[in-house]
């Protein structure tokens, strides 16, 4: 999913933990692209993975996707 903030950078995007909370997202800021087969490949940057690693546990898993 792109964010709004003009920059169209993906977010990582969790299921909600409860209905009234918000879903847990991160930027992905940082790309490497694939110049055989165009295959853009998103990862987090250092605050953002940091970020990820304090809050994993507690991130709920989305099935269908």
């Amino acid at each position: 999913m792109s964010s709004d903030d003009g920059q169209a950078s993906p977010l990582i995007r969790f299921g909600r933990a409860g209905f009234f909370r918000a879903r847990p997202s991160y930027g992905a800021y940082f790309a490497r692209a694939c110049r055989d087969c165009g295959a853009l490949v998103p990862f987090l940057g250092p605050q953002e993975l940091q970020l990820l690693n304090a809050e994993i546990d507690e991130l709920q898993d989305v099935e269908g996707y």
